[in-house]
């Protein structure tokens, strides 16, 4: 089986290509946005006929929830956009697809994690993105007769995450306390108390496997995250931080912004089920590794931050 991953050198993409690589059944064809730009349609199309993959993994993405809000057009351009790129260039070789979006499809007013049937009602352009992003794969799924599996993912969380705080606030967080730079509450009367769950990227590559081993049976939309038991808010997150690193200030902005979910945790009891997967990283283990990669590379966020 041939494997195409997008978005090759994020966590998750690589954490995903090193897992296709244990796989001898596998050959896996990693594609990162310097060899493979989403956004140019010629590129993908090209990039997908050369290759001929059975399945791709659909990683790529920005990310960045405030830039999406102040560059909504590139936003645009490479999820929504750069999705349909890919989902009509697997179309064209007959590649199943799997899609990685996110929990911003959900306002995170709601006080119980959401399942799968709960509405969407993203209040970000980066929510709004992935949404749209999710109805073009959908529909050329059932335009083609191509199994589409649509994983809606929590905060990933894991030690290789690059030194911004868009590829996952938990790694972030705890490598800018520790580095004495600053940190900001935003929104929320500048408390902290907005809550997310963690996800370890290496647990998502797992389900990810189960799921292609299924076939067009794991077709459809998933919620995938940590759960309750990996949930934290960034107050939480803080004391965590103080108990390990030591006492230090963190500014407060207390004006909201419309952008910002305040209580998103998923519930994933229905992939669990399905595909007989558990989380196998708990918060507690999660947080522990990322500070100890960050005793071992304390110049990770200016050796990773892309300016």
């Amino acid at each position: 089986m041939k494997i195409l991953v997008t978005g090759a050198s994020g966590q998750l993409g690589t954490d995903v290509v090193e897992l296709l690589a244990a796989d001898p059944s596998i050959e896996g064809v990693a594609a990162d946005h310097a060899t493979l730009p989403v956004e140019d349609r010629d590129a993908v199309r090209a990039a997908f006929s050369t290759a001929g993959p059975d399945v791709v993994i659909h990683c790529a993405a920005l990310t960045d929830v405030d830039r999406c809000e102040l560059e909504p057009g590139l936003a645009g351009a490479v999820n929504a956009q750069g999705t349909a790129n890919v989902a009509e260039a697997a179309a064209a070789v007959g590649a199943h697809v799997v899609y990685v979006s996110t929990d911003y499809v959900f306002d995170g007013e709601g006080r119980r994690p959401y399942v799968e049937t709960d509405p969407t009602n993203p209040v970000s352009v980066y929510g709004a993105t992935k949404l749209a992003s999710e109805a073009v794969a959908a529909e050329y799924g059932h335009a083609f007769g191509l199994p589409v599996i649509i994983d809606r993912c929590g905060v990933l969380a894991g030690d290789q995450q690059f030194g911004t705080a868009e590829q996952g606030i938990f790694s972030y967080w705890i490598r800018a306390w520790a580095s004495g730079r600053p940190l900001t509450y935003y929104g929320f009367d500048g408390t902290g108390h907005q809550v997310r769950d963690a996800l370890h990227p290496a647990d998502l590559g797992d389900l990810i496997a189960r799921q292609i081993r299924a076939g067009a049976a794991a077709a459809g939309v998933w919620n995938v995250g940590g759960g309750p038991g990996n949930a934290m808010s960034l107050a939480q997150l803080s004391e965590w931080c103080r108990e390990r690193f030591g006492v230090r200030e963190v500014a407060a902005h207390k004006e909201p912004r419309r952008w910002d979910v305040p209580w998103v945790v998923m519930d994933a009891a229905r992939a669990q089920r399905r595909f007989e997967w558990s989380i196998g990283r708990p918060l507690s283990g999660v947080l522990d590794e990322i500070a100890a990669h960050h005793r071992r590379h304390p110049d990770w966020l200016s050796l990773t931050a892309p300016w």
